[in-house]
């Protein structure tokens, strides 16, 4: 008989696999609504890990809507990449900006949930820089949130 500790094994394969991680995202930000997925969501974060790896530098996905680009892209994979790495900073754009806030105020409060704190314990938010158009970390990491037409100047992003 083993002595894992099943909570353990969850956080880790959370913290180890982006997929995993969007499906658990997913029930919390969609509590009772069934989340119907093909293998597009696996290769979605499969190509996302290699950006978190460094592996690859550009990366458009372009898929018709409601297959879950945005719930993968803009909102737990930035959250699965500094709850990683806290330092890290990330900037992600929508066509609109209420829409780019929207995602970043799912995005923190992903960061804010208890199983997500478990899994990443070392991610924190900095309290005085919390606004849905800038989430920082206290390791001086960021997720920025801006739409077309929006301001950048003298801000980057970067996960590798």
């Amino acid at each position: 008989m083993s002595d894992l500790n099943p909570v353990a094994v969850v956080l880790a394969l959370y913290r180890a696999e982006l997929f995993e991680y969007v499906v658990r995202v997913f029930a919390e930000l969609r509590p009772g609504v069934k989340l119907h997925y093909g293998h597009h969501l696996r290769a979605i974060c499969y190509k996302l890990e290699q950006v978190a790896r460094g592996e690859i530098t550009r990366l458009l996905i372009l898929m018709p809507p409601r297959h879950l680009k945005s719930h993968c892209a803009s909102v737990a994979f930035p959250s699965w990449v500094l709850g990683r790495d806290p330092s890290k900073r990330i900037i992600c754009m929508s066509y609109g900006k209420d829409l780019a806030e929207g995602f970043s105020r799912d995005t923190r409060r992903l960061m804010q949930a208890d199983w997500s704190r478990a899994a990443f314990p070392g991610l924190q938010l900095d309290p005085r820089r919390s606004a849905a158009e800038e989430l920082r970390t206290t390791q001086n990491g960021y997720r920025i949130a801006t739409s077309v037409g929006g301001a950048l100047t003298g801000k980057g992003g970067r996960t590798s």
